[in-house]
Formats: C-alpha cells, sequence, structure tokens
C-alpha cells in the first residue's frame, strides 16, 4: 500500500486508522507483548527478588544484634522532671567497653567510694567474678 502523498490523508492514517487498527488487532499483539517482556524480564526479576531476600534476613539479623546489645548495656538513671542536677562522673572513663583484664589493671588507682560505686555498676550490670572478686579484695584492706 503506498504511502499517501496528501497531508490530510496522512493525518487520517495517523489519528484515525492506525489507531482503529491497534485496537482491532490488540486481542492478539498485547499477549504476545506481554510474553516477550515476561521473557525478557523474568531472570532479573528472579535475581532481584532473591537479593532482596537475603538482604531483608541480614538486615534482621543486624537488627536482632543491635537489639540485645542495647539490652545487656546497663540503665543510667536520668534527672527526673528536667532536674539539671550534675551527675558526678563514673570513676572510670569508657567502662562499659572494657575487658575485665583493662578494669582490673585501673581498679588500685581508685578511692574506697569509686571501688564502691564501681563494684555496684558492675553487679547491676555485666557481673563479673574476676572484676568483683578483686574490687572486694581492695576493699577488705
Amino acid at each position: 500500500m503506498p504511502e499517501p502523498s496528501d497531508p490530510i490523508d496522512r493525518l487520517l492514517d495517523l489519528f484515525v486508522y492506525a489507531p482503529i487498527g491497534f485496537v482491532l488487532s490488540a486481542r492478539t499483539v498485547v499477549p504476545e507483548f506481554v510474553a516477550r517482556g515476561r521473557s525478557e524480564l523474568e531472570a532479573p526479576v528472579t535475581t532481584l527478588r532473591l537479593l532482596g531476600a537475603v538482604a531483608a534476613r541480614q538486615g534482621r539479623v543486624e537488627l536482632e544484634r543491635l537489639c540485645q546489645e542495647i539490652r545487656t548495656q546497663p540503665v543510667r538513671p536520668t534527672p527526673a522532671d528536667g532536674a539539671t542536677e550534675a551527675t558526678p562522673a563514673f570513676p572510670i572513663d569508657d567502662y562499659d567497653t572494657m575487658t575485665a583484664a583493662q578494669v582490673l589493671a585501673v581498679l588500685g588507682d581508685l578511692s574506697t567510694e569509686q571501688l564502691a560505686e564501681v563494684r555496684r555498676h558492675e553487679a547491676a550490670g555485666r557481673g563479673r567474678r574476676t572484676v568483683l572478686t578483686r574490687i572486694d579484695h581492695l576493699t577488705s584492706r
């Protein structure tokens, strides 16, 4: 079929006959388009779903680990009703991140009152026997 040379005939082809032809052939053409699109994307979509499931599982494991870490941290009292009383600093900086060996190394430098405070904190928190025993030994002298 030759191309119409008249501009009006070309406009009729483009805006009237082509859409009508598409609608009439859509019943057979659309399922073919769907099948072709599905075949092209099925493998990448499956891979992305798998990666998403792995990422979600890993995120859940990490979140549970962080929640457990937060649950095991000692609770520090906060001033009630917005009071601004200054709380004395804990006798050992970064105590909650220290190993028992690191704590034992600095206990000898503390006063009896500071040792009592460290003991209360340790007993309420991690409860490491080596630390508690050493504090008891130092305070009994």
